[in-house]
Formats: structure tokens, C-alpha cells, sequence
């Protein structure tokens, strides 16, 4: 007769698997709530500014809309009309991050702009965040606001 061992849920690796799976799952959970009460910190931060903040440029518009209310700009043109119709820029860039219009952004004069730190690594390659970066106004027109993690327009304060 043939030994028949008791049935398992899985073999090791497939439970090495799930673990590891938890784990990921956990650590983009906890990303997630970290993510969401930081655009909830920034978002009253906006909010208590005086004069009122009339604009703000974003590439992740959707928690920055939501928890503030305020009028957002989409920079890379899934809600804006002007942007949306730009040419594609050349390049691999992450999908639907392939556009930006840096005359027409700087034109509407956000009083912040959204994005990574000019040097700062992953993000700041998006098309969006090059064009201000090397448009030869940015710099005199913004500068780095540690407080919200974005650019602040110089002539608010």
C-alpha cells in the first residue's frame, strides 16, 4: 500500500508565495494611508492660505482635488482639453503622462505646481515636470515649497 500523507493548503513555495503576497499587499496598504494623509496635510495647508490659493498645477490630480476643492490643472492633460490635444512627446514615458503644454501651464499661472523636485529622481523624467524644468522662466517664476512638496508661485509671498 502507497503512504498517503495529509492534504495540505499547498505546496511550501505556494505558501512562501502568499506570504510574500501579504507582505506586498500590507506595505502598499500602509503606502497607500501614508499617500492619503499626506494629500489631506497638503490640501489643508492650501486651504488656510491667505489670499486663497486660486490655482494649483498637479500631474496626480484626483486626492489633491478631492480633499482641497480647489480649481486644479491637470499638467499632463486627462482633464484638460488644451493639454490633452498637445503633440505626444517623443521618449518612453509612463501611458497617459505623454503630454504637456509648459507655455499654456505657465500662462495660467498656478499659484503651485505639484511635482518632484527638479533632480529628485523618479517623476520628475514625466514630460510635464522636464518642460518647466528647463522652460527659461521657472526658475524666476517659482520656487521649492518644502511645506506641500511642490513649487510656490514667488509673488505670493
Amino acid at each position: 500500500a502507497a503512504l498517503v500523507l495529509p492534504d495540505r493548503a499547498g505546496s511550501i513555495g505556494e505558501r512562501l508565495r502568499s506570504t510574500r503576497w501579504a507582505a506586498l499587499r500590507e506595505q502598499e496598504h500602509k503606502d497607500r494611508k501614508f499617500l492619503v494623509g499626506q494629500e489631506m496635510r497638503v490640501s489643508k495647508f492650501l486651504l488656510a492660505q491667505k489670499p486663497p490659493i486660486r490655482l494649483v498645477a498637479a500631474i496626480g490630480i484626483g486626492r489633491l482635488g478631492y480633499y482641497s476643492g480647489l480649481p486644479i490643472l491637470d499638467l499632463v492633460g486627462l482633464v484638460d482639453r488644451t493639454i490633452a490635444t498637445s503633440e505626444l512627446e517623443p521618449g518612453i514615458h509612463v501611458p497617459g503622462h505623454q503630454r504637456s503644454n509648459t507655455d499654456y501651464v505657465l500662462e495660467r499661472e498656478p499659484d503651485y505646481i505639484m511635482i518632484k523636485r527638479k533632480g529628485s529622481g523618479r517623476g520628475s523624467s514625466i514630460p510635464a515636470a522636464q518642460g518647466l524644468y528647463t522652460h527659461p522662466s521657472f526658475d524666476a517664476l517659482y520656487v521649492w515649497d518644502p511645506r506641500v512638496r511642490g513649487y510656490r508661485r514667488r509673488s505670493l509671498r
